[in-house]
């Protein structure tokens, strides 16, 4: 019996899963890529369960205390933008390039409410819209 875990990844996540794992858990994995994302096929059904709660670990938002921190130091610095400037929303060209960007980018994640980025824990129709606002990992 073998297990799929889709990530819906890049090659790095699967770096860091190896980085996670034992070398005898990381030899019953075969990696695969596609363009939907990368899938994880573990033939030891026996490692099931500790390669899954890697994965989980791996794929988890930041706590609700952080995206709170978060909001708070964006709402502070849009607020003084707009205070300077009159200006919070970015450009119709700069929020189209920004959502292009993320709906691409291997921490976009796809929830009930919308998508939401993995590594700051924004939702990405809000963040991509605020003049002040940017990725976390540098992309835009």
């Amino acid at each position: 019996m073998s297990l799929v875990l889709y990530l819906q990844r890049d090659s790095d996540d699967s770096t860091k899963l190896k980085s996670q794992m034992t070398d005898d858990m990381w030899k019953q994995v075969k990696v695969e890529y596609s363009e939907e994302g990368t899938y994880l096929v573990l033939s030891d059904d026996s490692k099931i369960n500790e390669v899954d709660a890697i994965v989980t670990h791996l794929s988890k938002a930041p706590s609700l205390s952080k995206k709170i921190a978060n909001a708070q130091t964006a709402a502070r610095k849009a607020y003084r933008h707009a205070v300077e400037t009159g200006v919070v929303q970015a450009s119709t060209t700069d929020i189209e390039a920004r959502r292009k960007i993320c709906s691409g980018c291997p921490f976009s994640q796809k929830r009930f409410f919308g998508s939401t980025c993995m590594k700051c824990g924004c939702n990405i129709k809000l963040k991509t819209s605020v003049l002040t606002e940017s990725c976390p990992i540098s992309k835009w």
